[in-house]
């Protein structure tokens, strides 16, 4: 499970805070993850979200802390403070019970979290043919600028169609930087390479990366992988058969 470093601050400062951040986080997320075997046979208790009425977080699995190390200990930017407001303003429109009648499920991730990959292998498979969901991938690219460039090549691939075929690539080896490894991978997945490029160095990319670390901040997201099924959030990677039941019981409460 990775945890949210600390991004502000001068240089050898930020070291220090995201270094001491990261020890103090991944111990509690240590301490209190519980291993998908084991959640399997235990009822799944869910505790309110602090600050989002309607919402809750499922009992044993991570403690929130709300926006500290998504942001920073300095707070967020300008531009991702006005995302969060918007969302803290409506988080019905941010958060939607249902899209085209199904299920929402967002998969809070980052490209070098060894949880996620995990996750990765077996969520798509448990995601097809399943129309009563919709599973949405949410990078947050918390781990340094390789990641923040998976997670861009990433959502240039979902913005031109191919969310999966280039998810794999990036899972299975990374991503250099440069424009020629972004060219290599668009080929590889039989993408154009001058469009992917230019997609995954948008704007519009770019917002939905800023877009996805606001939603994780307003809920207290403290690592990854995080899920929100429907408006009940979960760390970790909770195994097929918890998240079938988180399903099940979402289905019930917000239907």
């Amino acid at each position: 499970m990775a945890v949210l470093p600390d991004t502000g601050g001068d240089a050898a400062p930020r070291r220090s805070r995201r270094r001491d951040l990261l020890i103090a986080v991944g111990a509690v997320g240590l301490a209190m993850a519980v291993p998908p075997v084991l959640r399997a046979t235990r009822p799944v208790r869910a505790e309110p979200l602090p600050g989002l009425p309607g919402f809750r977080r499922v009992e044993g699995t991570a403690p929130t802390i709300p926006a500290i190390g998504l942001v920073g200990l300095e707070g967020p930017g300008p531009a991702l403070a006005a995302e969060m407001a918007a969302i803290r303003a409506d988080p019905d429109a941010a958060f939607p019970v249902r899209i085209g009648g199904a299920l929402p499920i967002r998969v809070y991730s980052d490209f070098n979290c060894p949880s996620c990959r995990g996750l990765d292998r077996w969520l798509p498979d448990w995601d097809r043919g399943r129309a009563e969901v919709t599973t949405a991938f949410r990078p947050l690219a918390m781990l340094g600028p390789a990641s923040e460039r998976m997670a861009l090549a990433a959502l240039a691939g979902e913005a031109m169609g191919r969310p999966e075929a280039v998810r794999v690539p990036l899972w299975r080896r990374g991503l250099r930087p440069g424009p020629a490894a972004l060219a290599a991978l668009a080929e590889e997945v039989g993408l154009p390479p001058g469009p992917f490029a230019a997609a995954a160095g948008g704007a519009d990319v770019a917002r939905l990366l800023r877009r996805s670390r606001a939603e994780a901040a307003v809920m207290g997201v403290l690592g990854t992988p995080s899920l929100l099924v429907g408006r009940t959030l979960i760390a970790g990677d909770p195994g097929a058969r918890v998240l079938a039941r988180l399903v099940r019981a979402e289905e019930t409460r917000t239907g």
